[in-house]
């Protein structure tokens, strides 16, 4: 059987389209049909979504080259020192030192800037993920934003999140609050 979409009036649910009314028209009349209601993801919104995330790659620059992973093993080394009796004075100039001549080496890489990968990071840091088991350890893999796998009310959630992590991590430089940006994203819908 072919799908089709249908359009509620009233009571009665009609056929959206002329193709989905000939689609309609291939179903039994007069026999008892059981059907899914399957509510579709507003397009709109889903531009909006990419156009929020495009802004925000596009107005992010890299201040730092050392990953969250090294700047987290740091700590633990500096827990380490503490609990050898180091004082915090030293661990503190220690690790800022190591972490400042990491970043000034890396600096000097050309390293290329990449929407998909901005985009995954953007959705971990708002909650959308998987944890996975890897050869090199647990990582953390973005959840799809793909119509058949996120609903409406997922996607709604899904896009309060990224705006926050958006906000934070570069637009709050651009716009003097989320309500002048939500301006700027309303031709998007």
């Amino acid at each position: 059987m072919a799908e089709f979409d249908l359009v509620r009036v009233g009571d009665i649910f009609r056929a959206a389209t002329a193709h989905d009314l000939e689609q309609a028209r291939k179903v039994p009349a007069g026999v008892q049909h059981t059907h899914t209601v399957k509510v579709k993801r507003n397009l709109g919104h889903h531009r909006k979504t990419f156009a929020l995330l495009k802004l925000a790659f596009d107005s992010w620059e890299p201040a730092c080259f050392v990953s969250n992973v090294e700047m987290a093993t740091v700590e633990k080394l500096a827990e380490y020192w503490r609990r050898l009796g180091m004082s915090d004075e030293t661990i503190n100039a220690v690790n800022d030192g190591f972490i400042s001549e990491l970043n000034r080496k890396r600096s000097g890489i050309s390293l290329a800037r990449d929407f998909e990968q901005f985009r995954a990071y953007v959705t971990v840091q708002a909650g959308f993920y998987d944890d996975i088991h890897t050869p090199a350890g647990p990582k953390r893999v973005p959840k799809s934003i793909s119509f058949a796998k996120m609903d409406q009310v997922q996607f709604d959630a899904y896009y309060r999140a990224i705006l926050d992590v958006c906000w934070q991590l570069c637009l709050s430089g651009i716009f003097s609050n989320q309500d002048e940006l939500a301006d700027a994203l309303l031709r998007f819908e």
